[in-house]
């Protein structure tokens, strides 16, 4: 059963940890038919946003309504998570805050944690899956890119199943890999360079298996590539 459960309401609530004397917020989703023990996805919103938006901008919750998992929402300060190894903030250590702090409320699933993010919070996905693959089962980082220094410092390491999702008309985030849009010096593989790293460290087989998937909305001038890497 979930813990704490006759003290938490079902639904989406604030909940505050605390990262050296600073209070960092997150957004907490515990569905009211949450599998026991349940599965957790952390969400990482995009620059300028929060976790409620990220909550508006996916339908998690209402996903999660479905399928019983627990969804948590952590704030980057300033609207800002800090995916470099070199930046002056460890936001690694507030989503392990979290989970920690989740999991003296909620029975979680430890073996079936997963994490995802957008744009900002895509590339502090790719971090968290690359330095601590022993928390999450899967990663899903969408709109980001493999921080370059990131994959000089942590070359390989064990395993993590990923599913990266890319725009190759990406103005922002461009898959060619640049500064654009990062701060100072810092630069991005791009996303074939991104998609090796992964591919190497998880030991795949190199050749990807192509497969156009059905246009599902013609009116939308997207079409969806799946490039699946065996092993």
């Amino acid at each position: 059963m979930l813990a704490a459960c006759s003290a938490h309401v079902p639904g989406m609530i604030d909940r505050e940890v605390r990262i050296d004397d600073t209070g960092r917020e997150y957004g907490l989703y515990v569905p009211a038919a949450a599998r026991q023990p349940a599965p957790v996805v952390v969400a990482l919103h995009r620059f300028t946003e929060n976790g409620r938006l990220m909550a508006k901008l996916t339908g998690l919750n209402e996903i999660a309504d479905r399928e019983g998992f627990v969804v948590v929402y952590p704030n980057g300060p300033g609207r800002r998570f800090e995916a470099w190894t070199s930046g002056t903030r460890d936001d690694v250590a507030l989503v392990l805050a979290i989970l920690k702090d989740l999991a003296r409320r909620v029975r979680i699933d430890h073996r079936r944690v997963y994490v995802t993010g957008a744009s900002n919070g895509g590339f502090l996905t790719h971090r968290l899956a690359c330095l601590e693959p022993a928390i999450f089962a899967a990663a899903a980082p969408v709109m980001a890119l493999m921080p370059k220094e990131l994959s000089e410092i942590v070359p390989d390491g064990d395993p993590v199943p990923m599913l990266i999702v890319h725009g190759d008309k990406d103005r922002i985030v461009p898959a060619e890999g640049s500064n654009l849009f990062l701060r100072g010096n810092h630069s991005a593989l791009s996303l074939q360079e991104t998609i090796d790293y992964w591919v190497r460290r998880n030991g795949c087989e190199p050749g990807a298996i192509r497969t156009e998937l059905p246009d599902r909305d013609p009116d939308d001038k997207t079409r969806v590539v799946q490039h699946r890497y065996p092993g």
